[in-house]
């Protein structure tokens, strides 16, 4: 029973226990998570931004410097030779430029030539990165096909303003990103258009080195949805966002596409390749590129999840350990009571003379057992002296029986003395009966001496009845005790 009670207690407590402890974790676990979830997304957004920031950095400088030279180009169309010269020399002073393309409007120099086409490139052997030993070489003629059927100068030429297109591969050099900037004759009308190309390989190292978690890449996407930079290359040239699994059907990700494609930053929770992730978009400055980090919801809350299994692990054991602590501190605790109610079966069964130890407890507990002992003292007293009692009650009974044997004996004694004494007085009051009858009959026919000696003998006869009388009643009178 006491045990039952221990393990009662015990469960309370730690119930009571727990449930405070869970109800403070869930609060502090909710806030931390939304905390460490919050922190894990500025991490992304932050090096995300980072990102951007040096490229754009890196791709301005190609603007400011294809800017100075437009301005050259554009003030020297009359001069063939001039615009070879700028286009060399905008690829020879800046390092980022891996090659420039110009060309102009057919027969824009009347009929000498249909197309005025020329091209400067850096030689970098194919490896995509910048020494001192590369080589600049300039060619007139574009190699694959007409160059005004080609996407850098067909979309500057219909929107007739600064932009960046896509990379695409040029002989001579690795995959490119082009600045475009269409040249004005000076009425202002569109004459041409003129390239400034970099190595995607520049930038590239830096796009695929954006890893805010461990399992999480970037990318660069061009404005169509087309991949620029992937860490899987058989998606570059051939492949779009559209182009992914469940992107017609997930409205989730048909929402995120619609907001990159719109030019706008931040973050949304979609399902890619099966996995929920975290997407972070950020567009690059007037480039019409966007810079995207895909961060698998795991690493997002990996640390949150390693600490709650942490918490989760320690508060089981202090569970455990609070249980056990509890159910020792009872048990011992109780010992008294277990102690008291030992006693109390013992005393039920009639061992009455069996001490309760003294306690040496200040608690209630103590005092219990203290008044336990008490009261077993004064039952066991009381039982004495009920024995005792009862010893003398024997005695009595004994006496009591001894002299209601005497007494019937006496009543048997005085009864057959009655009887006796009944069957004595039968003969003088017969006698008796007789003279008074013969006196009746006769009383005039008896003188006077005859009449004397019947009274005479009527005397005796009275004398010996009333004599039994007396000794009748003096023994009636002993009976009941008096003398």
């Amino acid at each position: 029973m006491t045990k039952s009670l221990t393990l009662s207690l015990s469960f309370w407590v730690v119930s009571i226990v727990a449930l405070l402890f869970l109800a403070t974790l869930t609060v502090m676990f909710h806030f931390s998570l939304q905390a460490v979830k919050e922190e894990a997304l500025a991490k992304a957004s932050e090096t995300l931004d980072g990102t951007v920031k040096r490229i754009d950095n890196e791709l301005h400088k190609v603007e400011v410097a294809s800017v100075g030279f437009h301005w050259s180009v554009e003030h020297h169309l009359d001069s063939p030779e001039a615009i070879r010269k700028f286009c060399r020399q905008i690829v020879e002073n800046n390092p980022l430029v891996m090659g420039c393309a110009i060309g102009l409007e057919p027969y824009f120099y009347g009929s000498q030539e249909k197309e005025f086409f020329t091209y400067a490139y850096r030689n970098d052997n194919g490896s995509g990165m910048q020494s001192e030993k590369q080589t600049v070489f300039q060619i007139d003629q574009h190699i694959n096909g007409s160059y005004m059927e080609q996407d850098w100068y067909q979309i500057t030429k219909e929107q007739d303003a600064p932009c960046w297109i896509k990379s695409h591969k040029v002989e001579g050099i690795v995959a490119v990103g082009t600045y475009c900037l269409p040249l004005h004759d000076a009425k202002g009308k569109l004459v041409g258009i003129m390239a400034a190309g970099i190595s995607l390989d520049n930038f590239s190292q830096t796009i695929l080195e954006t890893k805010p978690f461990p399992n999480s890449y970037c990318a660069m996407i061009g404005r169509k949805g087309t991949y620029i930079v992937h860490p899987d290359t058989t998606k570059l040239h051939r492949l779009t966002v559209y182009d992914l699994p469940g992107a017609k059907s997930d409205d989730r990700l048909a929402d995120l596409f619609r907001s990159m494609m719109a030019g706008e930053s931040g973050y949304k929770s979609v399902t890619l390749n099966g996995q929920e992730s975290y997407v972070f978009y950020m567009p690059f400055h007037s480039k019409g590129w966007i810079a995207a980090i895909v961060c698998p919801k795991s690493d997002v809350l990996g640390a949150s999840e390693r600490l709650q299994k942490a918490v989760a692990a320690i508060t089981v054991a202090g569970v455990l350990g609070l249980l056990l602590f509890c159910m020792f501190v009872i048990t011992k605790s109780l010992a008294p009571l277990k102690l008291l109610a030992e006693k109390v079966r013992r005393l039920s069964e009639g061992h009455y003379d069996e001490l309760i130890p003294d306690s040496t407890r200040g608690d209630e507990i103590g005092s219990l057992q203290n008044s336990f002992q008490a009261m077993q003292q004064s039952i066991a007293r009381y039982v004495g002296d009920i024995s005792q009692m009862n010893n003398v009650l024997k005695e009595s009974n004994k006496a009591l029986h001894a002299a209601y044997e005497q007494a019937q004996e006496a009543d048997h004694v005085k009864n057959a003395f009655i009887g006796s004494m009944t069957d004595q007085m039968v003969k003088p009051v017969e006698m008796i009966e007789e003279m008074v009858g013969d006196v009746d009959r006769n009383f005039k026919q008896i003188d006077g001496q005859e009449m004397n000696l019947l009274v005479e003998r009527l005397h005796q006869q009275t004398t010996i009845v009333t004599s039994l009388l007396d000794s009748m009643l003096e023994v009636s009178q002993r009976k009941g005790g008096r003398k």
